[in-house]
């Protein structure tokens, strides 16, 4: 039987539409068991040990006095958290900031699963930003359909194990001394230094502190670039912290912002959020 040229091309049409579909859907399913199996990585069991001042007792003051009041004598030491936050992102200096929400699994040194819900006034867009034993990488996709953003290597990478760093004031039960991880003085009594590595990628991570040991902000060097035209490299990072919450006996941050700070130009702050719920484990 003889068909219709332009029922032919309807046909080769629609059989690559359906195979294109099958194609992207069988790539989000990868995308989800990798995100799944890299969250399951992530949620070990806790320190059977209970935390004690006499842990923190020969670290300088403005570090003792900061894991002190981030843990509660006795509270079983955490090796992760499971995060829920609301807030808001850009992606340029000047950029329309975004609607977000996101759930974050946290086990500073070894990594995070970050997966977000971003709206905007005209685009909706689901994904996550993942790290863990030296590979990192951000897929987002357009309407739960298309994939729009995806990126990896050795640059995301590494940005990554910055980004795990600088969250380490989110499980402070991982900034305890020990396993590579050293504390020193800062330049002054309401600051103090964390010297350790994510992986290959080494960190010194700034403290600023309140009297009592509440966070003020975190800084430190991570690797990246500001905007998608900008040129990789280290860059000034900082987390500031505007208010604070105890959960279970663990005193995090709950409101605060990310703030890139170039060596040239002015600060791009591209991250404000609000923590609504944090469980350790």
């Amino acid at each position: 039987m003889l068909l219709h040229p332009r029922l032919i091309l309807g046909v080769i049409s629609l059989g690559g539409a359906i195979g294109g579909a099958r194609i992207l859907r069988g790539r989000r399913e990868r995308h989800a068991r990798e995100i799944e199996r890299v969250r399951q990585a992530l949620l070990t069991d806790p320190e059977p040990d209970p935390f004690a001042l006499a842990w923190v007792a020969g670290l300088p003051e403005p570090a003792r006095r900061y894991l002190a009041h981030a843990l509660a004598p006795g509270v079983q030491i955490p090796t992760s958290v499971t995060l829920r936050m609301v807030g808001n992102l850009r992606g340029e200096p000047g950029g329309e900031w975004l609607e977000v929400e996101a759930d974050e699994v946290l086990a500073p040194p070894r990594g995070l699963v970050w997966s977000a819900r971003v709206r905007g006034r005209v685009l909706a867009l689901s994904g996550d930003d993942y790290y863990l034993a030296g590979r990192g990488g951000t897929e987002f996709w357009l309407a739960d359909r298309l994939p729009l953003i995806h990126a990896g290597g050795p640059d995301v990478a590494r940005s990554a194990a910055g980004r795990v760093a600088a969250e380490s004031v989110l499980l402070p039960s991982s900034l305890l001394p020990g396993h590579g991880l050293e504390w020193r003085p800062g330049d002054d009594m309401d600051s103090a230094r964390a010297l350790f590595k994510v992986d290959t990628t080494p960190a010194e991570l700034t403290l600023r502190l309140a009297g009592d040991g509440a966070l003020r902000s975190a800084s430190l060097q991570r690797w990246g670039r500001i905007g998608r035209h900008g040129r990789w490299g280290w860059q000034g990072f900082r987390v500031d912290a505007f208010a604070e919450r105890t959960f279970a006996g663990v005193t995090i941050p709950v409101r605060l912002s990310a703030t890139w700070i170039p060596e040239e130009g002015p600060e791009f702050e591209f991250f404000r959020a609000e923590i609504t719920r944090a469980t350790f484990g």
